[in-house]
């Protein structure tokens, strides 16, 4: 990201490519972009705005973003993003953005109908109920991220389903 042009470059990395190592696309986002993540089966790409207390959700498909999302985001700066969740989640498909806020709280997004076979609110949905002290980074645990109903206290299992921050 372009934190100062608000902006997301994306570059040729394919060695195949005629246009490999190029700027391909610039594409205009939200104010002070900062955390970025694609979705792992490349479906799309969130980007933190900091200074604009939103997300911008840019399809990986067309390098457009298709939605900007502001609900219950304050200063959102990472953000970790599960893959398409086909056996969880009562089956829907949806895919799950966990965004860190420089408040310490965690908002989960949700993905929509837009992607293939999801069926989802395509929205930040809720606020993880307890906050980090000064967060740093967020990452989810792939190893635990499915295990929630193996724990029966209620931190257990939302440290388990959520993620696991890596604080300084």
């Amino acid at each position: 990201s372009n934190q100062l042009a608000d902006t997301v470059t994306f570059v040729d990395i394919n060695p195949q490519s005629a246009q490999f190592h190029q700027i391909i696309e610039t594409v205009q986002v939200g104010n002070s972009p900062r955390g970025l993540a694609f979705e792992p089966t490349n479906e799309d790409v969130i980007v933190c705005n900091e200074l604009s207390n939103s997300i911008s959700i840019i399809g990986a498909a067309d390098l457009k973003v298709r939605r900007e999302i502001t609900s219950q985001l304050n200063r959102p700066f990472e953000l970790s993003v599960t893959a398409r969740m086909l056996t969880f989640s009562f089956l829907r498909g949806v895919y799950y953005g966990y965004i860190l806020n420089r408040t310490g709280n965690v908002a989960l997004f949700e993905s929509g109908p837009n992607g293939v076979n999801g069926w989802g609110f395509d929205d930040v949905v809720g606020i993880i109920s307890f906050e980090f002290l000064a967060p740093k980074t967020i990452q989810l645990d792939p190893i635990n991220l499915d295990r929630s109903e193996e724990h029966t206290s209620e931190l257990q299992s939302r440290q388990y389903l959520v993620c696991r921050l890596l604080l300084e």
